[in-house]
């Protein structure tokens, strides 16, 4: 349903859903390429899908996010032509439903201010297809934080778009937090010494 946009293709690497994921993307056309369930990470599903793509521009999309309006894609590309910048990522709005740690998370200011200067999210950012494939994304966990400032200094632009939301949330238990909290700063230690190369 998407206004004022080019005709888009659509590639998802699908990873074992058991919905009706694949029904619904074959209806609409899109390009479907299977991996198994244990292969998966969002930097190795993400390469593929831009080694499929064809286009000069990718958007990248979690598969629980949903783009809020009809000229969503519109607005997210405008900046990489207009603003000649290389990458940009949009804000999430959580769901009424998601728990409020992942709202509290999601809104912090710390985390946006870093987002603003370095990172780029994985739930959606559009990117140019060229200097994409040039950079790929690396490492397991916090690889969007990595390609954000690989990007940066090279000298590349990014952008964060604050008025252009995807709605993405998440239900987990405190154990998930804990665990994540524990992946994060172990990934943190290892990914940013390691950016400058």
């Amino acid at each position: 349903n998407q206004r004022y946009i080019k005709p888009v293709e659509i590639v998802i690497i699908d990873s074992g859903s058991t919905d009706n994921t694949l029904k619904i993307a074959e209806k609409h056309k899109a390009h479907i390429y299977k991996i198994k369930h244990e292969d998966f990470s969002h930097s190795f599903a993400r390469n593929m899908g831009a080694q499929k793509a064809r286009g000069e521009i990718i958007i990248f999309m979690t598969q629980d996010a949903l783009p809020m309006g009809d000229s969503w894609i519109s607005k997210i590309v405008k900046p990489l032509d207009e603003c000649k910048v290389a990458a940009v990522s949009v804000a999430e709005l959580c769901p009424e439903t998601t728990e409020l740690f992942y709202k509290v998370a999601t809104n912090d200011d710390d985390a946006l201010e870093l987002r603003k200067k370095a990172s780029l999210t994985d739930i959606t950012c559009a990117i140019h297809a060229e200097i994409f494939k040039k950079y790929a994304y690396r490492f397991n966990y916090a690889e969007d934080l990595d390609m954000g400032i690989r990007l940066l200094r090279d000298g590349y632009r990014i952008a964060l778009l604050t008025d252009v939301k995807v709605l993405h949330g998440h239900n987990r238990s405190c154990g998930y937090y804990i665990k994540r909290a524990l992946v994060e700063q172990i990934s943190f230690d290892s990914i940013l010494p390691q950016c400058a190369t």
